[in-house]
């Protein structure tokens, strides 16, 4: 039987959140070689900063059900309002254990974190259309084709958990658990109104 990792919630995840706020923004953003998620991330953590990275991992794994993760990818995340809202998807089945730090200390009004999803029982591809889901979307071009398509797609999937997006605030799910971030924010010309995130992808063992 696999193990499943249910659904938490930790808020004052972090004891230094300004500190890491401030070190996040000061980080190079970029594309990197793929394309299928919206906005820039960092390098992973652990080729930024070990130690960092470590915390991370101890601080995860404790309110998980595991022992620890024999792979745990991270890094930070910002994307403008430009990119709208995200797509509905689960992760690579190679990671079993998935989450999302906020790192914003004001948020618009609105819906800005991450809403989980009821897996539809009419409508099943592999995650989203690939073609364009694939793509990259920080192309004009493609950006508008992945407006209609996105829309569409959400449209199948029922939401049954919407998580506030607060500062300092974490949320640890299952990578198999129907997701997608919620209404993104703040100017593409400033990196310090952007919904800035840690995105993390694990690979828990018992």
């Amino acid at each position: 039987m696999i193990e499943r990792q249910p659904t938490v919630i930790i808020d004052e995840f972090f004891e230094t959140p300004n500190q890491i706020r401030e070190w996040a923004l000061s980080l190079e953003y970029y594309k990197g070689d793929r394309g299928n998620w919206p906005g820039y991330r960092t390098d992973l953590l652990h080729e930024i900063d070990s130690q960092f990275h470590a915390l991370i991992c101890r601080k995860v794994i404790k309110h998980t059900k595991f022992n620890y993760f024999s792979q745990f990818d991270a890094s930070f995340s910002l994307c403008s309002e430009d990119w709208e809202s995200g797509w509905v998807h689960n992760d690579p089945l190679r990671f079993n254990v998935v989450g999302v730090i906020y790192l914003n200390p004001v948020v618009p009004p609105g819906q800005y974190g991450t809403i989980i999803y009821d897996p539809p029982s009419n409508y099943f591809n592999d995650g989203v259309p690939d073609e364009i889901f694939s793509s990259d979307v920080n192309e004009e071009d493609v950006k508008k084709r992945q407006t209609k398509e996105r829309l569409e797609h959400n449209s199948h999937f029922t939401p049954s958990q919407i998580v506030e997006n607060r500062y300092n605030r974490c949320i640890i799910f299952d990578a198999r658990q129907w997701h997608s971030a919620g209404n993104f924010f703040g100017s593409s010309d400033k990196k310090e109104d952007q919904r800035l995130t840690i995105v993390f992808f694990g690979d828990a063992k018992l």
